[in-house]
């Protein structure tokens, strides 16, 4: 190797030529860094009262007949004799629950439900049951996608307001979309789905939306990081918000092709967000000349300027005018969009049949489906065409929703028809 820094060197050193695929451990770099510049906060001890796994030869006892590994008893007893007061026992390890077959890891079980299963003798010896969440039935028929009546989701604390649901295990069942599941909750979860200043650069925006920490702001991030997306449409851009926190989020990646597109009628608002995504991220204004209503179907026309999606320098693409035909085929032209965000403020009919028919994404991630003239029923559609699988939902809490219904209707009474907003996200199978 060339140009190695010493540091990598030393680590290098430390390898063991007999089991090099063990790698460089994390917690010994850690406490020989603790033991060398602080040796006076540390006490060492003469022997270790602890076994990080059961020995090899103990697991064909912890297994038991079903398949999980479940039998301590005699084992716990062993070490105890031993003198140790702690033993660990690392299911989802390669080298240990998982090379011994004990089943953590099957889809079923993996951060979804009950490690062995609900009704287990594991279980039920100690007293423990689970509730499972009943789901609502349409004229007692299950809806299209959904998989059985009953189940248990991640329910995540939304550090903004609201609440966000992950992997109802009564409609996520397949091993694909439950990996998809482990890897968001993982993310929403942790600092990755966070931005730095909590809100988002641009000023003015509504309560709602304007708070990056909010599950919607955090799921969007979380998705842009996810391997399988990396052009996104933000339908209606409006203040730009969740286009920042795409391209933000997009550049915690190692991603150098990824594109955020989408449309905006109010020309003074395009220009002005595509200026301050430009300074973040590079922008193009693509203007293109049809209305959706207006254009025929099959229609030739093109935009009047097209930029390369997906260059390296350009990673945002405005169109400064109402969804159409020609646009969604300009933008989804060299690749189908991976993600699709809808938070319009009508039933957009017309626009959602369009990107479903031309842009096909991967992704509907759907805001505001519970409020009226809105687009929440693109959600039920979307579900009955059986291609769909519900992942997650959440709510927003909007604490103007006096001034929104004042606005709307002209009577601030009508707020509580506003006061939460749900969302939802939904991947193609």
């Amino acid at each position: 190797m060339r140009n190695v820094a010493p540091w990598m060197e030393a680590a290098i050193a430390c390898l063991n030529p007999g089991r090099p695929h063990l790698g460089f451990g994390e917690s010994s770099s850690y406490m020989t860094y603790a033991l060398t510049r602080y040796p006076e906060a540390h006490d060492l001890q003469l022997r270790r009262s602890w076994v990080r796994n059961p020995d090899d030869n103990e697991w064909a006892d912890i297994r038991t007949d079903d398949g999980f590994c479940c039998n301590f008893q005699t084992t716990l007893k062993r070490h105890r004799l031993k003198g140790e007061q702690f033993m660990g026992v690392e299911l989802g390890h390669s080298y240990a629950g998982v090379k011994w077959g004990c089943n953590y890891t099957d889809p079923r079980y993996f951060t979804l439900s009950p490690y062995p299963p609900d009704g287990h003798s594991y279980w039920a010896s100690r007293g423990i049951s689970f509730a499972s969440k009943p789901r609502a039935v349409d004229n007692g028929r299950r809806l299209a996608g959904h998989k059985s009546m009953s189940g248990r989701e991640l329910v995540l604390p939304d550090v903004a307001s609201g609440t966000l649901r992950l992997c109802n295990s009564s409609i996520v069942s397949s091993a694909e979309d439950l990996q998809i599941c482990a890897s968001l909750a993982a993310c929403i979860a942790s600092k990755a789905s966070s931005l730095t200043n909590g809100r988002s650069k641009f000023k003015k925006l509504p309560p709602v939306m304007g708070d990056s920490r909010s599950s919607f702001h955090r799921t969007v991030c979380c998705l842009a990081q996810q391997s399988d997306v990396s052009l996104a449409l933000d339908v209606v851009l409006g203040h730009g918000n969740s286009a920042y926190t795409l391209g933000t989020c997009f550049n915690r990646t190692p991603k150098t092709t990824w594109h955020v597109a989408g449309f905006e009628m109010n020309m003074q608002l395009a220009k002005m967000v595509s200026r301050k995504l430009d300074k973040e991220f590079g922008t193009a204004m693509m203007p293109c000349v049809k209305s959706f209503e207006a254009e025929p179907q099959g229609s030739g026309a093109q935009c009047a300027r097209r930029r390369q999606i997906g260059s390296n320098s350009t990673h945002v693409t405005v169109i400064p005018e109402v969804v159409s035909q020609t646009g969604l085929r300009a933008l989804c032209l060299d690749h189908m969009a991976d993600l699709v965000i809808l938070d319009p403020v009508s039933s957009f009919a017309p626009e959602v049949l369009g990107i479903e028919e031309i842009c096909k994404p991967q992704y509907y991630l759907i805001n505001n489906i519970n409020l009226p003239g809105h687009a929440g029923w693109a959600r039920a559609w979307l579900l009955q065409l059986g291609r769909f699988t519900e992942l997650a939902s959440g709510t927003l809490t909007d604490y103007r929703a006096a001034r929104t219904a004042q606005r709307i209707h002209g009577k601030s009474e009508m707020g509580p028809l506003y006061q939460l907003r749900s969302w939802v996200l939904l991947r193609r199978q």
